[in-house]
Parts: C-alpha cells; sequence; structure tokens
C-alpha cells in the first residue's frame, strides 16, 4: 500500500497502464535521493533561479502576459505581449507554459496545422484535478500514530489496502468528491521551523484525485455541485477524517485556514489546466517520446526554433528541472554549441 501511493503523487492509479511500474519508480527516487524541501519555502527557488539569471546579463519581467509568438518566413521571430508590445529575437524561444497554450493560443492553426490543434484541444489528457488547504497552527500537530510522524516532512493519510486507492480513483473519475480521498500532510514547520514563529507551526494538506467537474459527492454531504460553493464545505470533511483517524485535536489549533480548490488553481495560474499541476496526464501514450504528443517528443515543435521546455515535455512534472535541462541540450545542439 505504502509504495502504491506514490503512484498517486502524479495522478496514477494502480489500475491504471503503467500504475505500477510509476510507484516503483517514485518509490526508488526517493529511497535513492530523499525528498529535499527549499527552506523558507517553495517561493525561494525561483526568487533564486532569477537571481542567477539576472547575475548573467538576463532580465526577467513579470506581469507581461504573453499573447502569441509571431511567425515570418517560416520562424518566430517575435513575441508579442497582452498589451500589443512585441519582444524581438534572433535565435529561440523556449516555452515553459502548458502545451495547450503554446500550440493553439502561442502559435495556432496557422503555424502548426489543423490535426495537430485537435490533437491538444480534443485528445490531450490533463489527468486528475488537486484541492490544497493551508494551516496556521497554534502549535505543531501531533500525529495519532507517534513521534515519527511529527517530525516527518510528509505523511500519508490512508487506509491501508489499494483497493482504498482505487476507489478513491473511481470515484473521482466519475466526478464524485473522493468520501475518504488521498491526503498528504505536509508538515512544514517541522523540518523547517522559520516559516512560522516560535511556538507555532504551518502545514499544508494536499488533496489528490478530485473532480475537476462535480457529479455529486460520494460521502453525500455535499449537495453543492460548483467548486466556490464546495470548497469551504469539502475542507470541513477532510479535517473532519484527519481528526478521526491521523490527528486528534486539530480542530482546536488552527489559527487560519485557506483552501485552494482546482478552479482557483486554474485561475492563478493559466497552466493549471483544470486544476492540474503537471501540464498533462502521465499515461504511457503520453510520456516519454509520446509527451506531450506523437511528433512533439523531442522539446522541438513545428516552427524550427520554438521549443517546450516545461512539464509538458519529458519527463513530465515534479521539481526536478529535468525538462529544461534535456530541452537546453536539445537547444544547444541545434545551434551547433
Amino acid at each position: 500500500m505504502f509504495l502504491g501511493c506514490f503512484a498517486s503523487h502524479v495522478a496514477a492509479s494502480p489500475d491504471d497502464t503503467g500504475g505500477g511500474y510509476i510507484a516503483w519508480l517514485f518509490a526508488s527516487l526517493i529511497q535513492a535521493l530523499g525528498n529535499r524541501v527549499v527552506k523558507g519555502g517553495m517561493h525561494n527557488l525561483p526568487l533564486a533561479l532569477a537571481a542567477y539569471v539576472r547575475s548573467k546579463g538576463g532580465e526577467i519581467r513579470t506581469g507581461a502576459r504573453v499573447n502569441k509568438i509571431i511567425v515570418k518566413d517560416g520562424r518566430a521571430a517575435a513575441v508579442q505581449l497582452s498589451d500589443g508590445e512585441e519582444i524581438d529575437f534572433s535565435k529561440v524561444v523556449s516555452v515553459n507554459t502548458d502545451p495547450r497554450q503554446l500550440i493553439v493560443d502561442f502559435l495556432g492553426e496557422e503555424h502548426v496545422g489543423s490535426e495537430l490543434v485537435q490533437k491538444m484541444q480534443h485528445q490531450y489528457e490533463w489527468g486528475d484535478a488537486y484541492m490544497t488547504i493551508y494551516l496556521a497552527l497554534d502549535k505543531q500537530l501531533t500525529y495519532r500514530s507517534g513521534s515519527d510522524a511529527n517530525v516527518s516532512p510528509y505523511v500519508h493519510s490512508t487506509d491501508s489496502t489499494l483497493e482504498y486507492i482505487s476507489r478513491v480513483y473511481a470515484e473521482c473519475r466519475s466526478g464524485y468528491l473522493p468520501a475518504k480521498p488521498f491526503i498528504v500532510m505536509c508538515n512544514d514547520t517541522a523540518v523547517d521551523p522559520g516559516r512560522a514563529p516560535d511556538g507555532k507551526a504551518v502545514m499544508k494538506f494536499i488533496i489528490l484525485n478530485v473532480p475537476y467537474d462535480i457529479k455529486g459527492d460520494a460521502a453525500g454531504k455535499i449537495s453543492a455541485r460548483t467548486w466556490d460553493d464546495v470548497k469551504e464545505a469539502y475542507a470541513d470533511h477532510i479535517i473532519d477524517i484527519i481528526s478521526d483517524s491521523a490527528a486528534p485535536g486539530i480542530r482546536d489549533l488552527i489559527l487560519k485556514r485557506v483552501v485552494h480548490s482546482p478552479l482557483d488553481m486554474e485561475r492563478n495560474l493559466l497552466s493549471a489546466v483544470k486544476g492540474t499541476v503537471s501540464h498533462g496526464g502521465f499515461f504511457p501514450y503520453q510520456s516519454g517520446d509520446q509527451r506531450p504528443l506523437p511528433g512533439l517528443g523531442q522539446y522541438r515543435m513545428p516552427v524550427p526554433n520554438v521549443y517546450l521546455c516545461g512539464s509538458g515535455a519529458h519527463p513530465a512534472g515534479g521539481i526536478t528541472m529535468a525538462p529544461g535541462r534535456n530541452a537546453a541540450q536539445v537547444i544547444l545542439k541545434d545551434l551547433n554549441q
């Protein structure tokens, strides 16, 4: 059961083709390399990368949304922003958005063909949605299972059978809020006390595998069908589950709670399509040289000097930097460097 849970981190069920392999691969990587966290919070990682880019003379612009890539004479020549500004370039453009934005919005049918646009719009699978709950606590959480869990970066709150995980996926993919979802409990201040004032704690719950479009509630408790109406009630349900099974007394420790539904994620980050986080589901037919789609699996796009460098490329999502590294190697090869 413990190994089977690891596949869920990339939205793969034990019943999915390749689900067992993904569980083994994920667990093997954790065993070999560990699971690191960023001191002070994950936001410090992009800040560090930005500082490095600037140290090499690079320029970073925020709040500048791209509208499209301008193609001239068969090659990308500029990026047009939503305010109409055009940024010219002479060599390449490397894109870190989800592949739908790149293929459909930035390039479009004129430059990639109608067949590819249709496949991306109607055949590409995004995977299962996620939900998160962020908590500020009056003190560090104490788990029913003992002291080891208290100091662990991540705790899985699950039943002890693979059938449990299969049931979660069956409910989610049928459009139902899972009655007892798979919850990853992240003890942020247990491993990085500086994230909260002395004696206090912060943590987050990642609820893997919830439906983007809600058809019902498997527990029969919630009648609403939109995430804006559902998220707080479902968060209450999740807190009840944790209190009953993993951490008695958690309700009395909560100072503040912020819930992000799949819809919130999509609103805040356009690449979180349908509340997903990996730029496309991790299925055998969307993996390796098939990712994101057959014919686009080597980071090169139909326009010769346009490259996909994000999680929509091999080896997919996760904070590994591997898609960008791989894309950079391809780009340098094409530039003969």
